[in-house]
């Protein structure tokens, strides 16, 4: 029905086609449950877009809105289908991951650093080098939920930021299943 459909849509954000924030309030502590639950190591990542309002003025909105596509379509590419991907809002970006494998939060933090800054040298034939600052968290037993794993990547998102953007930084604790 038109109502079903118009709740379902209300789940994702209309630009980059990643869930939105209210998506992920709701759903993302019923991933780090159920991953707990089965035995499955799960992090965390937050990020931000560099520099995005200088994108906006000196390129125009419609570069800006190329960008945070880019972006969603990097993050769809690079990681996997049963990862939780969302635009939190405006240049903000999260995911929840599902660890398997060789896999760490570094080793797919550091990948997407790297593709984001390789799609983004140029967009729309506009030289933007849009780059991003990424704070990455792996569960541990101090994390009761998804939101204590929530405030230690967007920490350590921070940190990244202000050691000069354009990396990963992890959270403070180490990080254990």
């Amino acid at each position: 029905t038109g109502v079903q459909t118009c709740a379902l849509r209300s789940l994702f954000d209309p630009l980059t086609g990643l869930h939105n924030r209210r998506y992920g309030l709701h759903h993302l502590d019923l991933v780090a449950t159920r991953c707990r639950a089965q035995g499955i190591r799960a992090g965390v990542i937050a990020m931000d877009i560099d520099h995005f309002k200088q994108v906006n003025d000196r390129w125009g909105h419609a570069a800006g809105d190329e960008a945070l596509r880019l972006v969603g379509r990097t993050l769809r590419h690079e990681l996997r289908d049963d990862d939780i991907i969302g635009r939190v809002g405006g240049e903000e970006f999260a995911a929840v991951l599902r660890i398997t494998g060789d896999d760490d939060v570094r080793i797919i933090t550091h990948r997407l650093l790297e593709a984001i800054a390789t799609n983004g040298q140029e967009i729309q034939g506009l030289p933007l080098y849009i780059s991003v600052s990424i704070g990455g968290v792996e569960k541990a037993d101090h994390h009761k939920t998804f939101a204590d794993m929530m405030i230690e990547a967007d920490s350590a998102l921070y940190n990244a930021k202000n050691k000069g953007r354009n990396r990963v930084e992890f959270g403070d604790r180490k990080s254990v299943v």
